[in-house]
């Protein structure tokens, strides 16, 4: 997550996130966030930040960007119920598995994705277990498929 100040106001943001203005977290790594916006990726650096190590930093099983980037929330009378996939790009493991874009995401493993942590998690888990089961809707029906790395 980054805390960024834009006009005047704090904003809070996990990756995929975007600003009034659309420009986009993409990552966080020591030392400095990257940003996405309309003139492509940005690098904003932490002016009192120690030295970076070799390399940028990345979560355990994966990065979750691809995920959140691909999937927006579906609301269902003001409740979340799962998350749209919008596009496949970064996400070959859900191609292979047969998911194409449009499709919801109902739940993982048996949990449902009602919240946008338990998206974050899912390369996680996905790299943890070696297979997500994913349900998911598709048009009115409801369908199941495993995802594998």
């Amino acid at each position: 997550m980054a805390i960024v100040v834009a006009g005047g106001k704090q904003y809070l943001l996990r990756p995929g996130r975007a600003l009034p203005g659309g420009i986009k977290l993409l990552r966080v790594e020591p030392g400095r966030a990257i940003l996405a916006g309309p003139s492509g990726e940005m690098v904003l650096a932490f002016a009192d930040a120690a030295p970076a190590m070799a390399g940028p930093s990345a979560p355990p099983g994966g990065d979750p960007t691809p995920w959140r980037l691909a999937l927006s929330p579906l609301r269902e009378q003001g409740r979340l119920v799962g998350w749209r996939l919008n596009s496949l790009a970064g996400l070959p493991a859900l191609a292979r598995a047969g998911l194409k874009p449009g499709d919801v995401l109902l739940s993982a493993n048996g949990a449902e994705l009602i919240s946008e942590e338990k998206v974050m998690e899912l390369p996680q888990e996905l790299a943890a277990n070696g297979r997500l089961q994913i349900v998911y809707r598709r048009g009115n029906a409801q369908r199941e498929a495993v995802v594998t790395p």
